[in-house]
Protein backbone atom coordinates (compact mmCIF):
# COMPACT_ATOMS: atom_id res chain seq x y z
CA UNK A 1 0.00 0.00 0.00
CA UNK A 2 2.85 2.38 0.86
CA UNK A 3 4.51 1.62 -2.50
CA UNK A 4 1.26 2.36 -4.33
CA UNK A 5 0.88 5.62 -2.43
CA UNK A 6 4.41 6.70 -3.34
CA UNK A 7 3.77 5.77 -6.96
CA UNK A 8 0.64 7.96 -7.08
CA UNK A 9 2.52 10.87 -5.46
CA UNK A 10 5.37 10.66 -7.95
CA UNK A 11 3.00 10.26 -10.89
CA UNK A 12 0.99 13.30 -9.85
CA UNK A 13 4.11 15.40 -9.19
CA UNK A 14 5.65 14.51 -12.55
CA UNK A 15 2.52 14.94 -14.68
CA UNK A 16 1.40 18.01 -12.73
CA UNK A 17 4.76 19.67 -13.33
CA UNK A 18 4.71 18.84 -17.05
CA UNK A 19 1.11 19.91 -17.65
CA UNK A 20 0.51 22.74 -15.14
CA UNK A 21 1.03 25.47 -17.75
CA UNK A 22 -1.28 23.62 -20.17
CA UNK A 23 -3.96 23.36 -17.48
CA UNK A 24 -3.73 27.10 -16.77
CA UNK A 25 -4.06 27.85 -20.48
CA UNK A 26 -7.04 25.51 -20.83
CA UNK A 27 -8.96 27.10 -17.96
CA UNK A 28 -8.16 30.73 -18.82
CA UNK A 29 -9.07 30.23 -22.48
CA UNK A 30 -12.14 28.31 -21.34
CA UNK A 31 -13.58 31.52 -19.85
CA UNK A 32 -13.54 33.05 -23.33
CA UNK A 33 -14.93 29.86 -24.90
CA UNK A 34 -18.04 30.13 -22.73
CA UNK A 35 -19.02 33.16 -24.80
CA UNK A 36 -17.23 32.84 -28.15
CA UNK A 37 -15.80 30.00 -30.24
CA UNK A 38 -13.68 29.89 -33.39
CA UNK A 39 -15.22 32.02 -36.17
CA UNK A 40 -17.01 30.34 -39.06
CA UNK A 41 -18.82 31.71 -42.09
CA UNK A 42 -22.57 31.64 -41.43
CA UNK A 43 -24.51 29.21 -43.64
CA UNK A 44 -27.66 31.26 -43.15
CA UNK A 45 -25.96 34.50 -44.20
CA UNK A 46 -24.36 32.80 -47.20
CA UNK A 47 -27.76 31.46 -48.26
CA UNK A 48 -29.43 34.87 -47.91
CA UNK A 49 -26.80 36.38 -50.25
CA UNK A 50 -27.23 33.77 -52.98
CA UNK A 51 -28.38 35.20 -56.30
CA UNK A 52 -31.95 34.25 -57.23
CA UNK A 53 -32.66 31.96 -60.20
CA UNK A 54 -35.78 32.79 -62.17
CA UNK A 55 -38.15 30.21 -63.65
CA UNK A 56 -37.22 31.42 -67.13
CA UNK A 57 -33.57 30.67 -66.44
CA UNK A 58 -34.48 27.16 -65.28
CA UNK A 59 -36.33 26.53 -68.51
CA UNK A 60 -33.15 27.23 -70.53
CA UNK A 61 -30.69 25.11 -68.54
CA UNK A 62 -29.05 22.05 -70.08
CA UNK A 63 -29.87 18.69 -68.52
CA UNK A 64 -26.90 17.31 -66.53
CA UNK A 65 -25.36 14.17 -68.00
CA UNK A 66 -25.45 10.80 -66.26
CA UNK A 67 -21.65 10.54 -65.94
CA UNK A 68 -21.79 13.37 -63.38
CA UNK A 69 -23.86 11.48 -60.83
CA UNK A 70 -22.57 12.73 -57.47
CA UNK A 71 -24.82 14.96 -55.34
CA UNK A 72 -25.99 17.72 -57.65
CA UNK A 73 -26.58 21.32 -56.53
CA UNK A 74 -27.81 24.24 -58.63
CA UNK A 75 -27.00 27.83 -57.62
CA UNK A 76 -26.37 31.15 -59.31
CA UNK A 77 -22.90 32.55 -58.76
CA UNK A 78 -21.51 35.72 -60.25
CA UNK A 79 -24.36 36.05 -62.72
CA UNK A 80 -24.21 32.47 -64.02
CA UNK A 81 -26.33 29.46 -63.07
CA UNK A 82 -24.03 26.57 -62.22
CA UNK A 83 -24.15 22.86 -61.51
CA UNK A 84 -22.00 21.82 -58.57
CA UNK A 85 -21.33 18.12 -58.18
CA UNK A 86 -20.32 17.40 -54.59
CA UNK A 87 -18.53 14.27 -53.48
CA UNK A 88 -17.42 15.64 -50.12
CA UNK A 89 -16.52 18.92 -48.47
CA UNK A 90 -13.63 20.40 -50.41
CA UNK A 91 -14.18 18.02 -53.32
CA UNK A 92 -16.54 19.71 -55.78
CA UNK A 93 -16.70 20.12 -59.56
CA UNK A 94 -18.48 23.15 -61.04
CA UNK A 95 -20.05 23.42 -64.50
CA UNK A 96 -21.85 26.16 -66.38
CA UNK A 97 -25.48 25.00 -66.38
CA UNK A 98 -26.18 26.47 -69.82
CA UNK A 99 -23.19 24.97 -71.65
CA UNK A 100 -22.05 22.15 -69.31
CA UNK A 101 -18.48 23.49 -69.60
CA UNK A 102 -16.38 23.09 -66.51
CA UNK A 103 -15.60 26.24 -64.49
CA UNK A 104 -12.10 25.96 -63.06
CA UNK A 105 -11.98 29.35 -61.35
CA UNK A 106 -13.64 32.74 -61.00
CA UNK A 107 -11.99 36.01 -61.88
CA UNK A 108 -10.52 38.46 -59.42
CA UNK A 109 -13.20 40.97 -60.41
CA UNK A 110 -15.96 38.45 -59.57
CA UNK A 111 -14.42 37.79 -56.16
CA UNK A 112 -14.00 41.44 -55.21
CA UNK A 113 -17.53 42.32 -56.32
CA UNK A 114 -18.87 39.51 -54.12
CA UNK A 115 -16.88 40.83 -51.15
CA UNK A 116 -18.54 44.25 -51.44
CA UNK A 117 -22.08 42.92 -51.98
CA UNK A 118 -21.76 40.31 -49.21
CA UNK A 119 -20.51 42.73 -46.55
CA UNK A 120 -22.34 45.84 -47.73
CA UNK A 121 -19.10 47.78 -47.34
CA UNK A 122 -16.31 49.07 -49.56
CA UNK A 123 -13.15 47.08 -50.09
CA UNK A 124 -10.22 48.43 -48.07
CA UNK A 125 -7.53 46.03 -49.32
CA UNK A 126 -7.16 42.47 -50.52
CA UNK A 127 -4.56 39.73 -50.81
CA UNK A 128 -4.43 36.64 -53.01
CA UNK A 129 -3.49 33.75 -50.71
CA UNK A 130 -1.83 30.65 -52.10
CA UNK A 131 -1.58 29.11 -48.63
CA UNK A 132 -4.09 28.73 -45.81
CA UNK A 133 -3.69 31.04 -42.82
CA UNK A 134 -4.65 30.99 -39.13
CA UNK A 135 -8.33 31.63 -39.85
CA UNK A 136 -8.68 28.69 -42.24
CA UNK A 137 -6.66 25.94 -40.51
CA UNK A 138 -8.50 22.97 -42.09
CA UNK A 139 -6.87 20.66 -44.62
CA UNK A 140 -10.03 20.29 -46.75
CA UNK A 141 -9.73 24.00 -47.64
CA UNK A 142 -6.57 23.29 -49.65
CA UNK A 143 -8.65 22.47 -52.73
CA UNK A 144 -10.24 25.95 -52.58
CA UNK A 145 -6.95 27.76 -53.10
CA UNK A 146 -6.26 30.39 -54.29
CA UNK A 147 -8.35 32.29 -51.77
CA UNK A 148 -8.74 36.07 -51.68
CA UNK A 149 -8.50 37.63 -48.24
CA UNK A 150 -10.56 40.84 -48.39
CA UNK A 151 -10.40 43.54 -45.70
CA UNK A 152 -13.65 45.49 -45.64
CA UNK A 153 -14.07 49.12 -44.67
CA UNK A 154 -16.68 48.65 -41.93
CA UNK A 155 -16.88 49.18 -38.16
CA UNK A 156 -16.47 45.46 -37.42
CA UNK A 157 -13.17 45.29 -39.39
CA UNK A 158 -14.54 42.33 -41.33
CA UNK A 159 -12.25 40.02 -43.26
CA UNK A 160 -13.81 37.83 -45.95
CA UNK A 161 -12.11 34.80 -47.46
CA UNK A 162 -13.45 34.06 -50.94
CA UNK A 163 -12.34 31.09 -53.00
CA UNK A 164 -11.48 31.69 -56.64
CA UNK A 165 -12.24 27.99 -57.26
CA UNK A 166 -15.88 27.83 -56.11
CA UNK A 167 -16.63 31.57 -56.01
CA UNK A 168 -18.01 31.43 -52.45
CA UNK A 169 -17.33 33.14 -49.13
CA UNK A 170 -15.65 30.31 -47.22
CA UNK A 171 -14.72 32.23 -44.06
CA UNK A 172 -15.78 35.47 -42.37
CA UNK A 173 -14.15 37.02 -39.31
CA UNK A 174 -14.44 40.32 -37.45
CA UNK A 175 -11.88 42.03 -35.21
CA UNK A 176 -13.77 41.02 -32.05
CA UNK A 177 -14.12 37.42 -33.26
CA UNK A 178 -10.42 37.22 -34.08
CA UNK A 179 -9.36 38.51 -30.65
CA UNK A 180 -11.82 36.17 -28.93
CA UNK A 181 -10.34 33.24 -30.86
CA UNK A 182 -6.76 34.28 -30.03
CA UNK A 183 -7.61 34.31 -26.33
CA UNK A 184 -10.05 31.40 -26.43
CA UNK A 185 -10.42 28.78 -29.17
CA UNK A 186 -6.86 28.84 -30.56
CA UNK A 187 -5.01 28.07 -27.30
CA UNK A 188 -7.89 25.97 -25.93
CA UNK A 189 -8.05 23.64 -28.95
CA UNK A 190 -4.36 24.05 -29.86
CA UNK A 191 -5.66 25.51 -33.11
CA UNK A 192 -2.33 26.91 -34.28
CA UNK A 193 -2.23 26.76 -38.07
CA UNK A 194 1.05 24.86 -38.42
CA UNK A 195 -0.32 22.15 -36.09
CA UNK A 196 -4.01 22.10 -37.06
CA UNK A 197 -3.35 21.65 -40.79
CA UNK A 198 -1.62 18.36 -39.97
CA UNK A 199 -4.88 16.76 -38.92
CA UNK A 200 -3.47 13.40 -37.84
CA UNK A 201 -0.66 14.97 -35.81
CA UNK A 202 -3.04 17.49 -34.21
CA UNK A 203 -5.45 14.75 -33.14
CA UNK A 204 -2.64 12.65 -31.64
CA UNK A 205 -1.17 15.67 -29.86
CA UNK A 206 -4.46 16.67 -28.22
CA UNK A 207 -5.19 13.02 -27.42
CA UNK A 208 -1.91 12.38 -25.58
CA UNK A 209 -1.94 15.70 -23.72
CA UNK A 210 -5.52 15.04 -22.62
CA UNK A 211 -4.76 11.43 -21.66
CA UNK A 212 -1.82 12.48 -19.50
CA UNK A 213 -4.05 15.23 -18.07
CA UNK A 214 -6.62 12.60 -17.09
CA UNK A 215 -3.95 10.65 -15.14
CA UNK A 216 -2.65 13.86 -13.55
CA UNK A 217 -6.10 14.96 -12.37
CA UNK A 218 -7.18 11.46 -11.29
CA UNK A 219 -4.01 10.89 -9.25
CA UNK A 220 -4.48 14.34 -7.70
CA UNK A 221 -8.07 13.50 -6.83
CA UNK A 222 -6.92 10.32 -5.04
CA UNK A 223 -4.16 12.16 -3.19
CA UNK A 224 -6.63 14.83 -2.14
CA UNK A 225 -8.44 12.25 -0.03
CA UNK A 226 -5.29 10.52 1.18
CA UNK A 227 -3.78 13.78 2.45
CA UNK A 228 -6.87 14.96 4.34
CA UNK A 229 -6.71 15.49 8.10
CA UNK A 230 -9.59 14.76 10.36
CA UNK A 231 -11.38 18.03 10.87
CA UNK A 232 -11.87 19.18 14.45
CA UNK A 233 -14.99 21.00 15.51
CA UNK A 234 -15.01 24.69 14.55
CA UNK A 235 -11.77 24.22 12.63
CA UNK A 236 -11.38 26.21 9.43
CA UNK A 237 -11.11 24.68 5.96
CA UNK A 238 -7.39 25.44 5.91
CA UNK A 239 -6.88 22.92 8.72
CA UNK A 240 -8.11 20.07 6.51
CA UNK A 241 -4.75 19.77 4.77
CA UNK A 242 -1.65 18.11 6.20
CA UNK A 243 0.47 20.70 4.38
CA UNK A 244 1.75 23.80 6.19
CA UNK A 245 3.27 25.79 3.32
CA UNK A 246 0.84 28.20 1.67
CA UNK A 247 0.91 27.02 -1.96
CA UNK A 248 0.98 23.31 -1.09
CA UNK A 249 -1.93 23.76 1.30
CA UNK A 250 -4.12 25.71 -1.09
CA UNK A 251 -3.30 23.46 -4.03
CA UNK A 252 -4.45 20.57 -1.86
CA UNK A 253 -7.64 22.29 -0.66
CA UNK A 254 -8.73 23.71 -4.02
CA UNK A 255 -7.84 20.40 -5.66
CA UNK A 256 -9.98 18.55 -3.15
CA UNK A 257 -12.95 20.89 -3.70
CA UNK A 258 -12.69 21.28 -7.48
CA UNK A 259 -10.70 18.16 -8.38
CA UNK A 260 -13.71 16.21 -9.64
CA UNK A 261 -14.61 19.04 -12.04
CA UNK A 262 -11.01 19.27 -13.26
CA UNK A 263 -11.00 15.51 -13.89
CA UNK A 264 -14.32 15.47 -15.79
CA UNK A 265 -13.27 18.54 -17.77
CA UNK A 266 -10.04 16.91 -18.97
CA UNK A 267 -11.78 13.55 -19.54
CA UNK A 268 -14.44 15.16 -21.72
CA UNK A 269 -11.70 16.93 -23.68
CA UNK A 270 -10.11 13.54 -24.32
CA UNK A 271 -13.46 12.18 -25.55
CA UNK A 272 -13.70 15.03 -28.09
CA UNK A 273 -10.71 13.66 -30.05
CA UNK A 274 -11.09 9.92 -29.47
CA UNK A 275 -13.64 7.17 -29.82
CA UNK A 276 -15.59 5.68 -26.96
CA UNK A 277 -13.90 2.29 -26.33
CA UNK A 278 -15.70 -0.69 -27.82
CA UNK A 279 -15.74 -2.53 -24.49
CA UNK A 280 -17.85 0.32 -23.06
CA UNK A 281 -20.20 0.92 -26.00
CA UNK A 282 -19.56 -1.42 -28.97
CA UNK A 283 -20.64 -0.45 -32.50
CA UNK A 284 -22.07 -3.46 -34.32
CA UNK A 285 -23.21 -2.08 -37.69
CA UNK A 286 -20.53 -1.18 -40.25
CA UNK A 287 -22.76 1.52 -41.74
CA UNK A 288 -24.60 3.93 -39.47
CA UNK A 289 -28.38 4.01 -39.60
CA UNK A 290 -28.25 7.65 -40.70
CA UNK A 291 -26.07 6.94 -43.74
CA UNK A 292 -28.21 3.93 -44.61
CA UNK A 293 -31.35 6.08 -44.51
CA UNK A 294 -30.11 9.22 -46.28
CA UNK A 295 -28.62 7.40 -49.31
CA UNK A 296 -26.01 10.05 -50.07
CA UNK A 297 -24.26 9.58 -53.39
CA UNK A 298 -27.17 7.56 -54.82
CA UNK A 299 -28.89 10.28 -56.85
CA UNK A 300 -28.35 8.69 -60.29
CA UNK A 301 -32.10 8.14 -60.78
CA UNK A 302 -32.76 11.73 -59.72
CA UNK A 303 -30.88 13.06 -62.75
CA UNK A 304 -33.93 12.07 -64.80
CA UNK A 305 -35.51 15.20 -63.34
CA UNK A 306 -34.77 18.12 -65.64
CA UNK A 307 -34.51 21.81 -64.72
CA UNK A 308 -37.26 22.47 -67.25
CA UNK A 309 -39.64 20.21 -65.31
CA UNK A 310 -38.85 22.10 -62.12
CA UNK A 311 -39.35 25.51 -63.75
CA UNK A 312 -42.69 24.43 -65.21
CA UNK A 313 -44.05 23.57 -61.75
CA UNK A 314 -43.01 26.80 -60.04
CA UNK A 315 -44.91 30.07 -60.14
CA UNK A 316 -43.37 32.42 -62.66
CA UNK A 317 -42.56 34.95 -59.91
CA UNK A 318 -40.74 32.38 -57.76
CA UNK A 319 -37.11 33.16 -57.10
CA UNK A 320 -35.07 30.05 -56.37
CA UNK A 321 -31.86 30.22 -54.31
CA UNK A 322 -30.77 26.59 -54.49
CA UNK A 323 -31.88 23.22 -55.90
CA UNK A 324 -30.50 19.88 -54.74
CA UNK A 325 -31.14 16.57 -56.49
CA UNK A 326 -31.86 13.85 -53.92
CA UNK A 327 -32.97 10.28 -53.43
CA UNK A 328 -35.20 9.92 -50.36
CA UNK A 329 -36.85 6.68 -49.26
CA UNK A 330 -35.93 5.09 -52.59
CA UNK A 331 -37.57 7.80 -54.69
CA UNK A 332 -35.95 10.42 -56.90
CA UNK A 333 -36.74 13.97 -55.85
CA UNK A 334 -35.48 17.55 -55.78
CA UNK A 335 -35.34 20.03 -52.91
CA UNK A 336 -36.05 23.59 -54.00
CA UNK A 337 -34.85 26.29 -51.57
CA UNK A 338 -36.45 29.72 -51.90
CA UNK A 339 -36.65 31.44 -48.51
CA UNK A 340 -34.90 29.32 -45.86
CA UNK A 341 -31.70 27.31 -45.81
CA UNK A 342 -33.35 24.37 -44.01
CA UNK A 343 -36.96 24.43 -45.27
CA UNK A 344 -37.13 23.41 -48.95
CA UNK A 345 -40.07 22.65 -51.19
CA UNK A 346 -39.92 18.96 -52.10
CA UNK A 347 -40.86 17.55 -55.51
CA UNK A 348 -40.94 13.78 -56.13
CA UNK A 349 -40.62 12.08 -59.51
CA UNK A 350 -43.61 9.83 -60.21
CA UNK A 351 -43.33 8.18 -63.60
CA UNK A 352 -42.20 11.01 -65.85
CA UNK A 353 -43.89 13.77 -63.86
CA UNK A 354 -42.90 15.83 -60.84
CA UNK A 355 -45.32 16.10 -57.92
CA UNK A 356 -45.17 18.43 -54.90
CA UNK A 357 -44.59 16.59 -51.63
CA UNK A 358 -45.96 18.48 -48.62
CA UNK A 359 -44.95 16.08 -45.84
CA UNK A 360 -43.89 12.50 -45.15
CA UNK A 361 -46.56 10.49 -43.37
CA UNK A 362 -46.20 7.95 -40.61
CA UNK A 363 -47.18 5.15 -43.00
CA UNK A 364 -44.48 6.11 -45.51
CA UNK A 365 -41.78 6.23 -42.84
CA UNK A 366 -42.89 2.90 -41.34
CA UNK A 367 -42.89 1.25 -44.78
CA UNK A 368 -39.37 2.44 -45.54
CA UNK A 369 -38.16 1.45 -42.05
CA UNK A 370 -39.40 -2.11 -42.59
CA UNK A 371 -37.55 -2.21 -45.90
CA UNK A 372 -34.25 -0.92 -44.46
CA UNK A 373 -34.29 -2.73 -41.11
CA UNK A 374 -35.71 -6.11 -42.03
CA UNK A 375 -36.97 -8.34 -39.22
CA UNK A 376 -36.22 -5.59 -36.68
CA UNK A 377 -38.84 -4.10 -34.40
CA UNK A 378 -39.10 -0.33 -34.08
CA UNK A 379 -41.28 2.46 -32.70
CA UNK A 380 -42.21 5.71 -34.41
CA UNK A 381 -43.54 8.80 -32.67
CA UNK A 382 -43.90 12.47 -33.46
CA UNK A 383 -41.84 14.68 -31.17
CA UNK A 384 -43.31 18.09 -30.32
CA UNK A 385 -40.70 19.35 -27.86
CA UNK A 386 -36.90 19.52 -27.86
CA UNK A 387 -34.99 17.15 -25.62
CA UNK A 388 -31.46 16.14 -24.63
CA UNK A 389 -30.83 14.34 -27.92
CA UNK A 390 -32.75 16.74 -30.14
CA UNK A 391 -31.81 20.23 -28.93
CA UNK A 392 -33.10 23.62 -29.96
CA UNK A 393 -30.92 25.36 -32.57
CA UNK A 394 -31.13 29.07 -33.35
CA UNK A 395 -30.33 28.34 -36.99
CA UNK A 396 -33.63 26.48 -37.31
CA UNK A 397 -31.90 23.30 -38.53
CA UNK A 398 -33.96 21.20 -36.12
CA UNK A 399 -37.69 21.69 -36.82
CA UNK A 400 -40.57 20.85 -34.51
CA UNK A 401 -42.51 18.60 -34.82
CA UNK A 402 -40.12 15.87 -35.99
CA UNK A 403 -40.45 12.11 -36.44
CA UNK A 404 -38.57 10.14 -33.78
CA UNK A 405 -37.71 6.60 -34.88
CA UNK A 406 -36.30 4.10 -32.37
CA UNK A 407 -34.91 0.94 -33.99
CA UNK A 408 -34.29 -2.15 -31.84
CA UNK A 409 -31.12 -3.13 -33.67
CA UNK A 410 -27.83 -4.13 -32.05
CA UNK A 411 -26.81 -0.46 -31.71
CA UNK A 412 -30.21 0.78 -30.46
CA UNK A 413 -30.32 3.41 -33.22
CA UNK A 414 -32.45 6.53 -32.77
CA UNK A 415 -33.27 8.63 -35.83
CA UNK A 416 -34.85 12.09 -36.00
CA UNK A 417 -36.53 12.49 -39.39
CA UNK A 418 -37.43 15.83 -40.98
CA UNK A 419 -41.20 15.78 -41.72
CA UNK A 420 -40.80 17.88 -44.88
CA UNK A 421 -37.73 16.29 -46.46
CA UNK A 422 -37.93 12.73 -45.11
CA UNK A 423 -34.21 12.82 -44.28
CA UNK A 424 -32.51 12.00 -40.99
CA UNK A 425 -31.20 15.25 -39.49
CA UNK A 426 -29.87 13.79 -36.22
CA UNK A 427 -29.13 10.25 -35.09
CA UNK A 428 -27.69 8.29 -32.17
CA UNK A 429 -26.54 4.82 -31.31
CA UNK A 430 -25.35 3.57 -27.92
CA UNK A 431 -21.80 4.73 -28.61
CA UNK A 432 -22.89 8.24 -29.64
CA UNK A 433 -25.11 8.54 -26.56
CA UNK A 434 -22.09 7.88 -24.37
CA UNK A 435 -20.18 10.49 -26.35
CA UNK A 436 -23.01 13.00 -26.05
CA UNK A 437 -22.94 12.85 -22.23
CA UNK A 438 -19.19 12.49 -21.74
CA UNK A 439 -18.34 15.34 -24.08
CA UNK A 440 -21.27 17.75 -24.46
CA UNK A 441 -22.54 17.08 -20.96
CA UNK A 442 -19.33 17.18 -18.96
CA UNK A 443 -17.43 19.75 -21.03
CA UNK A 444 -20.06 22.43 -21.58
CA UNK A 445 -22.81 21.41 -19.09
CA UNK A 446 -25.24 20.64 -21.91
CA UNK A 447 -27.81 19.07 -19.60
CA UNK A 448 -31.60 19.11 -20.10
CA UNK A 449 -32.34 20.80 -16.76
CA UNK A 450 -30.11 23.72 -17.79
CA UNK A 451 -31.46 24.08 -21.33
CA UNK A 452 -33.99 26.74 -20.32
CA UNK A 453 -31.55 28.62 -18.08
CA UNK A 454 -28.59 29.57 -20.23
CA UNK A 455 -27.46 32.17 -17.68
CA UNK A 456 -27.29 29.49 -14.98
CA UNK A 457 -25.30 27.11 -17.21
CA UNK A 458 -22.74 29.83 -17.94
CA UNK A 459 -22.60 30.90 -14.29
CA UNK A 460 -21.84 27.33 -13.17
CA UNK A 461 -19.16 27.03 -15.84
CA UNK A 462 -17.58 30.31 -14.73
CA UNK A 463 -17.61 29.43 -11.02
CA UNK A 464 -16.16 25.96 -11.53
CA UNK A 465 -13.61 27.29 -14.03
CA UNK A 466 -12.46 29.80 -11.39
CA UNK A 467 -11.84 26.87 -9.06
CA UNK A 468 -10.03 24.94 -11.80
CA UNK A 469 -7.88 28.00 -12.50
CA UNK A 470 -6.84 28.23 -8.82
CA UNK A 471 -5.89 24.54 -8.85
CA UNK A 472 -3.86 24.98 -12.05
CA UNK A 473 -2.16 28.25 -11.01
CA UNK A 474 -1.10 26.80 -7.66
CA UNK A 475 0.33 23.77 -9.50
CA UNK A 476 2.23 26.10 -11.84
CA UNK A 477 3.67 28.08 -8.89
CA UNK A 478 4.80 24.87 -7.21
CA UNK A 479 6.40 23.68 -10.46
CA UNK A 480 8.20 27.01 -10.83
CA UNK A 481 9.54 26.85 -7.26
CA UNK A 482 10.84 23.32 -7.73
CA UNK A 483 12.61 24.38 -10.93
CA UNK A 484 14.17 27.38 -9.18
CA UNK A 485 15.51 25.16 -6.40
CA UNK A 486 17.15 22.90 -8.94
CA UNK A 487 18.62 25.76 -10.95
CA UNK A 488 19.94 27.93 -8.07
CA UNK A 489 22.57 25.47 -6.74
CA UNK A 490 24.01 25.24 -10.27
CA UNK A 491 24.25 29.04 -10.46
Amino acid sequence: MRYLKQLIIRLHSLLGSLLSLMFVMWFLSGFVMIFASFPHASKEKAFSHLEAITCQELMHLRTPTSDLSEQLVVEKRHGKVIYEFRQSRGNENIYDATSLKKIDHYSEEDVLNLACSFSGADLLSYEKCLELDQWMPWSYCQSWLPIYKCDMNDEAHTQLYISAVNGLVVQETTRNARWAARLGAIPHWIYFKSIRLKTGFWLRLVYWISLLGVFASLSGLILGFIRLKRRKKRASWSNLSVYKKFWYKWHHITGFVFGLFVFTFILSGLVSVSNIPQFIAPVHNKQSARKLWNQKGECYDSLAITPKQIGALLHEDTQVKRIIWKKVMGKACVHVFCHHNGMPEVYILKGNELERKLTYTKTEIETWTKRLFKNTSFSLNQLYTYNAYYPYAESGDYPIPVWQLQVDDADQSSLYIHPLTGEVIRSYNTNRRWRRWLYNGLHSFDFPFLSEYEWLRKLLLILLSVGGTFVSVSALVLTWRVLLKKVKPEL
